[in-house]
């Protein structure tokens, strides 16, 4: 499968540690319980794939409506801070902001992942630079694979 290939490794080796007698931490689900755990850790795996990354983030800004600025639009205005006026419309405004659906749940989850997948981005300027280096690493080191094998290699990974 050439689809996200470092993704599917991940996957099927994550799910392969999590099968482990003395590690399944699924081991109390039920059943369907389990089907959905496993999933949802496909499902939050691939879209870490940075070639899946405009669709989640597009899909993200879409559904809450987010302005290129980064500010939440609500009712045609953008959200500011709450006021005393606008107290009581709390529990509306984040009630608009759960997910209405499994869909949404996933895509909200995807975004997290996302964030703590990419937050480096936040640190100070050193924190960053290892975290950028260690990245440079192993996407070339996954170019020089790919070559290796005869493949073509993914863009930006050699």
């Amino acid at each position: 499968n050439d689809a996200s290939p470092m993704e599917n490794h991940h996957v099927a080796a994550s799910l392969t540690l999590m099968a482990r007698p003395d590690i399944d931490l699924a081991a109390p689900l039920l059943r369907q319980d389990k089907e959905q755990l496993r999933r949802l850790v496909i499902e939050l795996v691939l879209g870490t794939d940075m070639k899946q990354h405009l669709a989640i983030t597009s899909r993200f800004a879409t559904l809450h409506n987010v302005t290129s600025a980064g500010q939440q639009q609500q009712d045609g205005q953008g959200a500011g801070p709450e006021t005393p006026a606008s107290a009581g419309s709390h529990s509306k405004a984040v009630s608009k902001t759960l997910p209405a659906d499994d869909a949404e749940r996933l895509l909200a989850l995807q975004m997290a992942l996302k964030c703590a997948d990419l937050g480096h981005i936040a640190e100070a300027p050193d924190t960053h630079k290892r975290w950028v280096a260690a990245l440079e690493e192993e996407f070339f080191a996954q170019g020089d694979r790919e070559k290796a094998a005869g493949l073509p290699v993914s863009p930006l990974f050699d």
